[in-house]
């Protein structure tokens, strides 16, 4: 389970800051942000697979503060400086949070914290059939500042590989109760075949699960709050209660209301995932205009190269990650080398 960055470690990263920094903090402080910043990832084994976290709050990166190296991560700099990478008003409106993100209880906790969640997912096995919690459900029970919405874009699917998405049938919280002692509960879900490029909205409170033989970059709120509702045996816990008070069983959740998105763009309440290609060259750019909000971008394939309108220059290789902030103006993307294509994936706060 994902543990937010405590109070205690921001006041040391602050104190780092202002030590390197010392009179000139405040001159400084908008300048150590105002450029894409490359994520550092780590690789957690999975009994199915493994998970790439390419961006959360426990990730990090490095800032230069007065010629001097620091790292910190992208919760304590979201709370260093939130304005520069959140935007305009923090975790409210201006920085894109969505509905909900400034009311109600939890909310003041929401504003300085690094918002997503993104990882590539390599599923050699079928993933445990699961649940997720909205925002009212996880702060009531657990304290926890975000619940969990998620999208999740295909990158590789092997012949017949599936993602099951929604319950096929209406089922009531009681039929769920005896369905799920099943060993064929899975067979209860609709059952999609993984294409490449197609994105999945799975908002919170809808049961799904991601089946053997698929590579995803998923996208979500900070939260890895999870309820496993069937997990084949495996012998892992399950969270039947908590998943039976958040699941929704109405008829609109069976799967023909669920938004499955095009290969370009997928517009969901909290965040956009975005997939696209670019070429090197001449004339091939693609220009990103300012609208200062946060992004995570992740290089799929080939080689970017990306350019921001203050003269920086960063290139990826694949499955590299970097913090676009919300200050920062225009940028633009090329594949490098003449001709040569590549395919990164955007997350938008």
């Amino acid at each position: 389970m994902l543990k937010s960055v405590s109070g205690e470690e921001l006041e040391r990263a602050k104190r780092r800051f202002e030590e390197v920094a010392g009179e000139v903090a405040g001159e400084v402080a908008g300048e150590v942000v105002e450029r894409p910043l490359k994520i550092k990832p780590f690789v957690e084994e999975k009994p199915w697979g493994y998970e790439l976290w390419s961006a959360s709050p426990r990730n990090c990166c490095e800032v230069f503060v007065e010629g001097t190296r620091l790292e910190f991560r992208l919760d304590e700099l979201s709370s260093l400086f939130p304005a520069k990478v959140l935007g305009a008003g923090a975790g409210g409106a201006g920085a894109g949070a969505g509905a909900g993100a400034g009311a109600g209880a939890g909310a003041g906790e929401r504003e300085e914290k690094f918002p997503l969640i993104v990882k590539i997912i390599k599923a050699d096995e079928n993933l445990s059939v699961q649940v997720h919690p909205d925002d009212e459900y996880a702060r009531r029970r657990f304290g926890d500042a975000f619940g969990k919405d998620e999208a999740w874009q295909v990158l590789e699917a092997s012949a017949g590989a599936k993602i099951y998405l929604g319950f096929r049938d209406f089922l009531s919280k009681e039929e769920f109760k005896k369905a799920v002692k099943s060993k064929d509960f899975i067979s209860r879900l609709n059952a999609f075949d993984a294409q490449v490029g197609e994105t999945y909205y799975i908002p919170a409170g809808v049961v799904h699960a991601l089946g053997a033989g698929t590579k995803v970059y998923e996208v979500s709120t900070a939260s890895e709050r999870t309820f496993r509702i069937f997990d084949y045996g495996r012998g892992r816990e399950l969270h039947l209660e908590d998943a039976a008070r958040v699941l929704k069983f109405g008829v609109e959740e069976r799967g023909e209301g669920l938004e499955k998105a095009g290969k370009e763009r997928l517009v969901l309440r909290k965040f956009k995932v975005r997939g696209f290609k670019v070429r090197g060259g001449e004339g091939e750019a693609k220009v990103f205009l300012e609208e200062r909000r946060l992004r995570v971008l992740t290089c799929v394939r080939g080689r970017v190269r990306l350019k921001t309108s203050g003269g920086a220059v960063l290139s990826l290789t694949p499955f590299e990650t970097v913090l676009l902030p919300a200050c920062l103006g225009d940028f633009e993307l090329r594949g490098e080398g003449e001709g040569e294509e590549a395919e990164v994936v955007c997350a938008k706060w």
